[in-house]
């Protein structure tokens, strides 16, 4: 059976290239109970994926601003590479493909 997760919104706080084809983002969750996100919280097992759309905003800050704006339902499937005590912080393994 498969259980259908509510979606949940996160900062890119940081992004390490791992390998030339596998690229590290670290996530922090944004706080749930409020007016446009769920009140369920984020949780995972180890071992699980997830399915991530990037939403930039840009900011002269953000060393990811000046990257292009995939569109918003370009959805992918990434690996989980932390554990869940980190929380409010998660990683994902992300590599490199030709699928689209």
């Amino acid at each position: 059976m498969i259980k259908i997760m509510p979606w949940h919104k996160a900062t890119v706080l940081s992004r390490k290239q791992l390998s030339p084809t596998v690229t590290k983002l670290t996530l922090q969750i944004q706080p749930p109970n409020t007016e446009d996100r769920p009140t369920t919280p984020f949780t995972f097992l180890p071992g699980q994926w997830v399915d991530f759309t990037p939403l930039l905003t840009p900011s002269p800050t953000s060393p990811l601003s000046s990257r292009p704006v995939p569109p918003k339902d370009a959805i992918g499937g990434y690996s989980i590479t932390s554990t869940p005590s980190n929380l409010p912080l998660f990683e994902l393994a992300i590599q490199k493909s030709r699928h689209p």
